[in-house]
């Protein structure tokens, strides 16, 4: 599995915690399907490093999909602001709960 993530540090630990939710071989299928090499296809996506983030990445939003989708919604919406966000702006934004996600 470390050679599908390039031996890249970052891409490993953001894996690394898929691994409470599924088992080694089924992060290793994952992440050598059809599906993640299709997704960096489509995205031209060529450098290994870049590569390997990105099916992390996409592993992680996977294990998001069926576990919370709330959970989600709130990375897209944090992924929205680059420039970062005050907590009482963004309990304007999101409305109560939002430290849920917050830590």
């Amino acid at each position: 599995m470390f050679k599908l993530l390039g031996g890249n540090p970052h891409a490993i630990i953001l894996a690394a915690p898929i691994l409470l939710k599924m088992t080694l071989k089924e992060l290793y299928m994952l992440l050598n399907s059809k599906e993640m090499h299709e997704i960096l296809k489509v995205d031209g996506i060529t450098d290994s490093t870049v590569a390997s983030l990105r099916m992390s990445l996409e592993a992680s939003i996977k294990i998001l999909e069926k576990e919370d989708k709330m959970c989600l919604r709130f990375f897209f919406l944090i992924g929205m602001l680059p420039g970062g966000v005050f907590g009482e702006d963004l309990e304007d934004i999101w409305g109560p709960g939002y430290d849920r996600y917050v830590q």
